[in-house]
């Protein structure tokens, strides 16, 4: 089945080339654009129901927006729509065109979510390249079929790719690569990319049990340097998690295996941060700074998505400007995505720090997580904050719900980071 969306003033849906009838409805048409802007990555239904229906209760939120998934797929005919308790998503993928319109589109009257549409088709290029992506899945696959130690090597070279993979892509991936004995060759280092990919999708218990069977097995192997990285995961993991007394003894560990003074600072930075003291969490960076000069591309991008979201939730919007420079000058690719992202967290929560609930709602709300659900928490939480801050106590009531349902869903940590930012709720909502 072929799909084709034409996103004008409406979006003209085609099914193998045949015009469909128009949407039922404009909150049908606005779901359409919501799915297409994520494409094979999952749309959270609290968070839909949040952004179709921002004026009713959450109960009745949800029920409106189980009619639209129904009208939804009625309009568009049976398999169009994959559909789960807690999200839905396009079953296969959406070629999407832009219609010129007489005169400017109205922001005002259209919905968000066709604006951004219309934004992100305008900024692709027209060429007929293959997805860099599905070649990566075509490479892996097909050099495991004939040696699985092989597929297991471009793997975990390309484990930046699975940020833009369906969850069965990856996880496909991941079981065609997986080690049957210890010294197969880069087995540690899969477990590295497993764990960090389960800890993305929120499965936080299967993560750390990983992490940990990684590290004894690069230990066992003389590892020291992939032993020190996967320590260092689970150092923030475990900060995360607001798990203090432990995430410190593992940076004792750390320090112990002579880990670099940068990893050093990132994690006593993280523990800090993690504990709700985010002076000294700057303090710690602004400490590590001269560290940076002998060091490769991803540890700045690292350092300086950290500083910058750091200081803007602090309040210190000089600093938090500077790390958004630092950033832009390393060249961002359309390959960084979490940078990306983190760097749209940033100028939200610098928004709302410099009074400007508005602006901070349009920046989060184009945050696109994927498939990382902490980062999908993140946004909802500061969207919660953001959406209070303006008074728009509806919205934040149902952006609050939202994030308590994620939570449940995948158990996510209780830091005191995270605590602060519930009281803040809880000072804005009632």
């Amino acid at each position: 089945m072929a799909w084709r969306a034409v996103v004008g003033e409406q979006v003209a849906v085609y099914r193998n080339e045949q015009l469909l009838a128009p949407a039922p409805t404009r909150r049908c048409e606005a779901l359409v654009c919501g799915l297409l802007l994520r494409q094979n990555r999952w749309l959270d239904r609290a968070y839909a129901a949040l952004q179709l229906y921002p004026d009713n209760d959450p109960e009745s939120a949800r029920a409106a927006l189980r009619q639209s998934i129904y009208r939804l797929q009625r309009w568009l005919g049976e398999g169009a729509i994959e559909a789960t308790v807690d999200h839905l998503r396009l079953r296969s993928p959406w070629a999407v065109e832009v219609q010129e319109v007489g005169g400017e589109l109205d922001d005002e009257l259209a919905h968000p979510w066709l604006v951004e549409l219309r934004a992100a088709a305008l900024s692709v290029p027209k060429d007929d390249k293959p997805s860099p992506h599905a070649a990566f899945i075509d490479l892996v696959s097909s050099a495991s079929k004939i040696d699985p130690d092989e597929g297991r090597a471009l793997l975990v070279a390309g484990r930046n790719r699975l940020w833009h993979l369906r969850r069965e892509e990856v996880l496909a991936l991941l079981g065609a690569t997986r080690p049957t004995r210890a010294d197969a060759p880069n087995a540690a280092l899969y477990l590295e990319v497993r764990g960090g990919y389960e800890y993305r999708i929120g499965q936080l218990a299967a993560s750390h049990k990983t992490y940990m069977r990684a590290l004894r097995l690069a230990q066992n192997q003389g590892q020291s340097g992939d032993a020190r990285s996967i320590a260092s995961n689970i150092l923030f993991g475990l900060a995360e998690a607001g798990m203090s007394r432990t995430a410190n003894a593992w940076l004792d560990q750390l320090i112990a295996s002579g880990a670099s003074d940068l990893l050093i600072r990132h994690g006593l930075a993280a523990c800090a941060w993690n504990e709700g003291r985010l002076e000294e969490a700057l303090t710690i960076y602004e400490a590590a700074r001269p560290l940076l000069q002998a060091t490769g591309r991803q540890e700045r991008l690292h350092f300086w998505v950290n500083y910058a979201v750091a200081s803007a939730e602090a309040g210190h919007l000089d600093r938090c400007a500077e790390g958004q420079e630092m950033l832009l000058r390393e060249s961002l690719t359309p390959g960084d995505v979490r940078i990306h992202e983190n760097l749209a967290y940033a100028k939200g929560w610098a928004a709302l720090k410099d009074r400007n609930p508005g602006e901070a709602i349009r920046r989060l709300s184009g945050m696109q997580p994927g498939n990382w659900e902490l980062h999908a928490l993140y946004k909802v939480e500061a969207l919660a904050v953001a959406y209070g801050s303006a008074g728009e106590l509806p919205q934040a009531r149902r952006s609050w719900q939202a994030m308590r349902s994620m939570k449940t869903k995948f158990g996510a940590p209780q830091n005191e980071r995270r605590r602060r930012i519930e009281r803040q709720l809880v000072g804005l909502v009632g």
